[in-house]
């Protein structure tokens, strides 16, 4: 309606920076020239990236070294169970522990892969030489593997007992702290 750029993300609202119209407005009013604009969007641009790289690395790190080991634990548990049950012949038990089982395996599938998916990102935005390009491919396939990743992560939180969970949970931040 008021005729303003509606952008996704980042970097598609930095690149307004050094558009004609911007330029002559802020040289009009002798606030900014065009190369200090160019500066400007260059400083932001690289802000943007080393912080979506921080955050695809530091997820990932979380999810390898964290979250997978507290989730193997639990499936040892709930296998060790399992077989508890079975030995027992509670057929009913140990099938629902072996849909728990199967349910964090595919779990356990989908953060390997959503680490592999940041890995692969980590590595494309590596090869671009503008800034621009690599913050484009943060703000496109980077945010869907961080939200791959997450959404994995999240179901495992889901499972996991708490006392094996490493890190504070939604739970915690949200209500006792």
């Amino acid at each position: 309606k008021r005729g303003l750029p509606g952008t996704k993300n980042t970097p598609e609202a930095v690149q307004f920076l050094t558009s004609k119209d911007v330029i002559e407005l802020y040289e009009k009013y002798r606030v900014l020239n065009k190369s200090e604009l160019h500066a400007k969007q260059e400083i932001r641009l690289e802000a943007y990236i080393k912080t979506k790289v921080i955050e695809l690395k530091l997820l990932k790190e979380m999810a390898l070294t964290g979250i997978v080991p507290a989730l193997v634990r639990q499936l040892n548990e709930l296998g060790s169970a399992q077989q508890t049950l079975e030995k027992a012949k509670a057929g009913a038990g140990a099938k629902v522990l072996s849909d728990q089982i199967k349910e964090g395996g595919k779990i356990l599938k989908d953060i390997y892969s959503g680490a592999s998916q940041v890995e692969k990102v980590l590595k494309m935005y590596c090869t671009e030489k503008s800034s621009l390009k690599e913050a484009a491919i943060l703000a496109d396939k980077g945010v869907l593997a961080l939200d791959s990743l997450r959404q994995a992560c999240d179901l495992a939180e889901a499972i996991v007992d708490q006392s094996r969970w490493p890190f504070p949970s939604y739970r915690d931040m949200l209500f006792l702290l």
